[in-house]
């Protein structure tokens, strides 16, 4: 698979370039790549929740209880659940489909997207992710792409590649977009 730039984000037609917004340009030729971060994806039947004593997991039970009927989209046996958090934003959490254990990595508690090329946002033809919006992810890769700010932290806006590592998100790479002071 491709580096997240070449899936099919070329950039705006437009003649106007907004230095505030996180584009196509700002996707660095050396990107990490969903292939480099291989997982087989699981295919058995999905496990019943765990919430144990989370409070958090509990919190959102409605909302994950739903995501916990989809196939695995994510690190080969994770269901990558999100739901609205308000104008420009997501919330996420993790369901393992084999264990129906629930994660929320602090990371991406939620993300916030405000300034971002809408063709960075959409699926595009030839597309490796399996979703459009602020994640970019895939059944098949431990890769995970953030476009905006990470746990609404603008000082950490930007393009953010996090690899799913066991029961957290690592950091292995941001491309810092920080908002101009004007």
């Amino acid at each position: 698979m491709t580096a997240f730039g070449a899936c099919g984000a070329e950039g705006n037609d437009d003649e106007r370039i907004d230095p505030q917004e996180i584009s196509a340009s700002d996707v660095p030729a050396d990107a990490p790549t969903f292939d480099a971060f291989p997982a087989v994806p699981y295919t058995g039947a999905n496990a019943p929740l765990q919430f144990g004593n989370d409070r958090e997991a509990r919190l959102y039970r409605t909302r994950l209880r739903e995501w916990s009927t989809h196939k695995v989209n994510f690190a080969g046996h994770y269901i990558l659940a999100d739901w609205g958090c308000g104008s420009g934003c997501l919330q996420t959490m993790l369901i393992d489909a084999q264990n129906g254990h629930v994660f929320h990595p602090e990371e991406l508690s939620a993300i916030s997207w405000y300034d971002v090329d809408p063709i960075l946002m959409e699926d595009s033809p030839g597309q490796t992710w399996t979703n459009e919006g602020p994640l970019k992810f895939t059944s098949t890769s431990k890769l995970l792409i953030a476009l905006g700010a990470p746990s609404e932290d603008s000082g950490r806006r930007g393009i953010s590649y996090y690899v799913w590592d066991h029961e957290r998100l690592k950091l292995v790479r941001r491309v810092a977009k920080p908002f101009a002071v004007k």
